[in-house]
């Protein structure tokens, strides 16, 4: 944990279970997986792509072009190394570099941001370090993989899992791909840099 992966020191290490292949060799505490800090694995959004509406999620990589993501297959049966999907883009693919987020402070390693309709309808945050270890509270509409309140205040939870929707004090830095990087202190333009557009 003492390097540059790790470099956070406001990111609390997420623990799991003995048996859980995100640990080293299954023996369970930190999840070597979630350093603190995910990668934009979706150069492909810009303001028109995808259609707004197509579906309540629109998310490239999810339900939108599954393989249109920077991502190895996952699963335990593969030890994180077998490459069954996915595609490997260029530095070139990540255009509107200035505007679209590359890295940011995130609870997994991956940066995703799921279609809003506005601010007011981005839920809560889930708690990857409470009781209930849940990465998404559902119906994942709204949600991103974010970390907010790293670099700010965290609210009050509304359940074992989630914070509050609204309170606390919003602050997340975002390293974009022209190599600037800022302190975001609002939800929304991070939508706005995993996507290129707010709402949608």
């Amino acid at each position: 944990m003492n390097s540059v992966l790790w470099g956070c020191p406001n990111f609390v290490p997420i623990t799991v279970a003995a048996g859980d292949s995100r640990s080293a060799g299954g023996a369970g505490g930190v999840a070597l997986v979630y350093t603190g800090y995910g990668m934009n694995g979706f150069p492909e959004y810009t303001a028109r792509n995808p259609v707004v509406g197509a579906d309540p999620l629109n998310a490239i990589g999810d339900t939108v072009d599954p393989n249109a993501v920077s991502s190895v297959d996952c699963s335990p049966a593969y030890n994180w190394s077998n490459i069954t999907s996915g595609r490997w883009y260029k530095q070139k693919a990540y255009t509107s570099a200035a505007d679209r987020a590359l890295v940011g402070d995130c609870r997994a390693y991956v940066l995703e941001a799921f279609a809003v309709t506005s601010d007011a309808a981005i839920p809560g945050q889930a708690d990857l370090n409470s009781p209930s270890s849940v990465f998404w509270v559902g119906p994942y509409a709204g949600e991103t993989s974010y970390d907010f309140y790293r670099h700010g205040t965290y609210p009050r939870r509304s359940t074992n899992n989630q914070f509050n929707a609204s309170g606390g004090k919003v602050g997340y830095n975002v390293l974009f791909a022209d190599g600037h990087a800022s302190t975001l202190v609002q939800r929304s333009d991070g939508f706005r840099a995993a996507r290129l557009r707010f709402p949608g």
